[in-house]
């Protein structure tokens, strides 16, 4: 390159990584820079000094040995090589020095490849490139890395072995010690500190041996700037559990490198993303003396204090996320003060007080969270004042009693609204239909009453409806069909009734979730021509009728439970003809005739509950064997025939629930495949055979009852297998001979129930549960005559019984006036209550709890209560139904199992 403007080239790294010392270099091309050397006047053994010809520039001689360099007194020499093994920060070695001592024209550019680009040093500038080397590496020679060239490659895939390295442009702004300087990087060096590089005048104002002195022996390194040292500061006040600071040097230059921190073009830090590091520390006030900061993102960390009124020094600040913190105290009314905040998550923290007033005045906020705080008072109506709200989430706080404000129908730019479990109250306002960019609503969780307000179907870019959980009643409005972008709705525990709209299925609808509500009549067909629905959950209503006939066939159904209604006719055959179908649950209805085939090849079945309908005929084969099966619930029907030994293949199955069917045939052998059975109830059907002696190899199995049917033969010895057998119910069978002894071992069998069979021998126990412990009798010689009859106890039932019989008709007197002034509220059953384990509890403390608040389940069998006990432990309590009585199918809820 031409030097006749006292410039020289610069040394050029990567390309697009130095950008600010040469432009338009392309990718992938190799660059390397050559001294011009003159030709010795004479041959030597050593190299000589340059002889530098008539009119042209002298240039430095390039020699790879230090004791001619230390000899040679030529001024003008430099060194290519330094064998200093002086450490440089203690990770890096001063390696390779290239550099001219006071002629800017020394270098010259010369490329392999290409020859564009390039910029050149303004000024009489110098360019000096330090390369350094980690310990215990050395540099591999390439064509360009020898000799008296150095050469830069652009893409570090081609060369892995490449060693980092910096490059260092300065010129001198006056002939004193100051400098203009950039430092470039290639590549980052990451998890090891940079190397120490040195700030020097130029070198014609520098002998060459205090030079070298320097070159090798640094006397002081770049300091960091005063970004780096604010954030520095914020470092020294944590706790991190973590290597989120493991980058953070006070040996750089500028911060632009750490873990967690974005820089612009001219070195300013402008965001602090550590989101989930492990920090506990209190708030860090000093942040917003960083001057450009925009955004700062410290969510799921420990930070723990007030939340500083400091913050609106942070003027640039627009992006502020804390969420998931500990922080506590009053919001700052400050914070409606920084003047281009636009999203705002304070989510997840312990604060508490009401929203400022203040906070009306935010002039570009458009997101705002507050999402699982304290905060009390009621939902303000200023809010509806900041118009740039694109996202507005109060959910989960302790707001006061109080409506909906109707203010929130100004905010014309919202999109989500989230106001769940904020203690809402009336009817939803009409305003609402104002939001036409709205496109989530979540108002559940709350206590609104009155109707699905019809303002609401305004809203054509609603994508999803949350209204669950409140007390919403009437008929869903006409004009569903106009949320043409409607996917999800969710408006279940209500007291919506009526029947649900044809045209709510020709929208996009994904979910429809409406379950425990007053709906009532048929579904309607265009349900079942709906292309994409994937889950509908209708349990607890009052629904009739027969399913859709193409319920399935053109949807990616996944999920669908209609349980506790009416619905009868049979079952549809396209249910899974997408294959997507995950779970199936029909409990409670009046459902009638055959299984249909096609779901024994439906093999994403993971659930299915049928139980307590009226179906009939045969399982289908492939129904028993289905691989991803986990609940299979049959209980309650009428089906027939044998369980086929394809259930072999279902690995996965826990649940087994087919009591009250009409199942014959023996107990296969296959069940022993069936690792993760937990339970198998299979009473009240008509199995014959002897015990299945498979039932042993499966060792997770904790409850089995085969009780009322007609199983015979011996019971296994090899019982002792069931370490968590809890509950094992075989009676009335024909089992006959021994009880085996390993019964009594069963660790924690806790119901044993072998009645009606033609057992003989002794009745084993144990000490190993409580199911067969010894009954401990005691004789004592004195107290009995020759017949072996106590005198005493004769005597004192004569005694006594005259004071029981009177103690007793009070009682019953008491009790029978707390029976007839109860028996409008519940009708108890006589109960008792029969313990194999030390309790430490009493009757009158279950008793007391069964009270409707209590209940957690019912089913076709009784209620299911939770009982919390002084001691501090809580337990189940299930009340059976008084037998002979059937609770009316209206009344049935859905039986949860999880």
């Amino acid at each position: 390159m031409p030097a006749n403007n006292g410039a020289t080239p610069p040394l050029s790294g990567r390309d697009g990584e130095a950008n600010s010392m040469a432009s338009g270099r392309k990718k992938n091309k190799q660059t390397c820079y050559k001294t011009r050397q003159s030709q010795p006047a004479k041959k030597s053994r050593s190299p000589a000094p340059d002889q530098t010809a008539p009119g042209k520039n002298s240039s430095p001689t390039f020699s790879s040995n230090r004791a001619m360099a230390e000899k040679n007194q030529n001024r003008h020499e430099s060194v290519q090589e330094i064998n200093k093994s002086q450490p440089i920060l203690g990770s890096v070695r001063c390696r390779q020095l290239l550099g001219a001592v006071d002629n800017p024209h020394a270098f010259e550019r010369e490329s392999t490849q290409s020859n564009e680009g390039g910029g050149e040093v303004a000024g009489n500038g110098v360019a000096v490139a330090l390369i350094v080397e980690n310990w215990g590496k050395k540099l591999k020679g390439e064509d360009c890395t020898g000799g008296e060239k150095i050469c830069q490659r652009s893409s570090a895939s081609k060369e892995p072995h490449r060693l980092p390295y910096r490059l260092l442009h300065y010129s001198p702004s006056s002939p004193e010690l100051f400098f203009q300087f950039t430092l470039l990087h290639h590549p980052p060096i990451i998890g090891t500190p940079p190397p120490t590089l040195l700030l020097l005048p130029p070198f014609s104002s520098m002998p060459l041996r205090p030079l070298l002195f320097l070159l090798c022996f640094p006397l002081f390194s770049f300091a960091l700037n005063q970004e780096g040292r604010i954030l520095l500061d914020f470092k020294r006040s944590v706790d991190a559990h973590n290597n989120a600071f493991s980058s953070w040097h006070d040996a750089d230059p500028n911060p632009c490198s750490w873990y967690g921190i974005i820089c612009d073009v001219d070195h300013h830090v402008i965001s602090l993303d550590l989101p989930s590091s492990g920090i506990s520390a209190p708030f860090p006030v000093h942040l917003c003396n960083l001057p450009l900061l925009l955004y700062v993102s410290l969510y799921n960390n420990s930070f723990h204090s007030l939340l500083p009124p400091d913050l609106v020094n942070c003027t640039n600040l627009e992006y502020l996320d804390l969420g998931q913190n500990l922080l506590t105290g009053s919001l700052p009314p400050s914070l409606a003060d920084m003047p281009n905040l636009r999203y705002l998550d304070l989510s997840g923290n312990n604060f508490s007080g009401e929203i400022p007033p203040t906070f009306a005045r935010f002039q570009k906020l458009e997101a705002f969270s507050l999402i699982l705080n304290l905060m009390g008072g009621v939902i303000p109506p200023f809010l509806g004042n900041i118009t740039t709200l694109r996202m507005l989430n109060l959910s989960y706080n302790s707001f006061e009693p109080g409506r909906i404000p109707p203010e929130l129908g100004n905010l014309v730019n919202l999109e989500v609204l989230w106001l769940t479990g904020c203690n809402l109250q009336g009817e939803i306002p009409d305003s609402l239909g104002r939001l036409k960019n709205l496109v989530l609503l979540d108002l559940s969780i709350n206590n609104l009453s009155g109707s699905f307000p019809p303002a609401l179907t305004e809203l054509t870019h609603m994508s999803q409806i949350e209204l669950f959980s409140n007390s919403l009643s009437g008929a869903l409005p006409d004009g569903l069909s106009k949320l043409k972008s409607l996917r999800l709705v969710d408006i279940s525990m209500n007291k919506f009734s009526g029947p649900i709209p044809s045209d709510l299925f020709e929208l996009p609808l994904e979910s429809l979730n409406a379950f425990e509500n007053k709906f009532e009549g048929s579904l309607p067909e265009s349900m079942g021509r709906s292309r994409t629905l994937t889950e509908v959950k209708l349990f607890s209503n009052r629904f009739t009728g027969a399913l859709p006939q193409h319920l399935g066939k053109y949807s990616p159904l996944e999920s669908l439970d209609i349980s506790n209604n009416f619905f009868s006719g049979r079952l549809p055959e396209a249910l899974c003809e997408t294959g997507k179908l995950l779970e199936i649950m029909m409990i409670n209805n009046f459902i009638s005739g055959e299984l249909p085939s096609s779901l024994g090849d439906c093999h994403s079945l993971t659930r299915i509950r049928l139980g307590n309908n009226n179906l009939t005929g045969h399982v289908p084969e492939n129904l028993w064997g289905l691989p991803g099966v986990v609940l299979l619930e049959l209980a309650n029907n009428s089906f027939s025939g044998p369980i086929s030994k394809n259930i072999a293949n279902s690995k996965r199955l826990s649940l087994l629930l087919i009591s009250n069917n009409k199942f014959s045939g023996t107990i296969p052998e296959e069940f022993g495949s069936l690792e993760n059975l937990v339970e198998f109830a299979g009473a009240n059907n008509k199995f014959v055979g002897n015990f299945p002696e498979s039932l042993t190899k499966i060792h997770t199995l904790a409850k089995l009852n085969l009780k009322n049917n007609m199983l015979s033969g011996l019971i296994s010895s090899r019982l002792d297998a069931w370490k968590r057998l809890n509950e094992l119910n075989l009676a009335n069978n024909n089992f006959s001979g021994q009880i085996p002894r390993e019964i009594a071992n069963l660790p924690v069998l806790n119901y044993l129930d072998l009645s009606g069979n033609q057992f003989s021998g002794e009745i084993p126990y144990g000490d190993g549960n409580g199911a067969c412990r010894p009954i401990k009798s005691s004789r004592r010689g004195g107290d009995c005559d020759g017949d072996g009859v106590c005198i005493w106890m004769i005597r004192s039932v004569f005694v006594s019984a005259g004071v029981i019989f009177f103690v007793g008709m009070a009682f019953f007197h008491v009790k029978y006036k707390k029976f007839l002034a109860s028996r409008s509220l519940n009708m108890k059953s006589k109960w008792t209550m029969t313990s194999f384990q030390k309790l430490s509890f009493s009757q009158d403390e279950i008793v007391g709890s069964l009270d409707e608040h209590n209940v957690i389940g019912s089913g076709g069998s009784g209620q299911v209560y939770k009982v919390a006990l002084t001691n501090g432990s809580t337990i189940a309590v299930k009340k059976l139904w008084p037998q002979g009585v059937e609770r009316p199918r209206e009344l049935r809820s859905r039986e949860s199992l999880e």
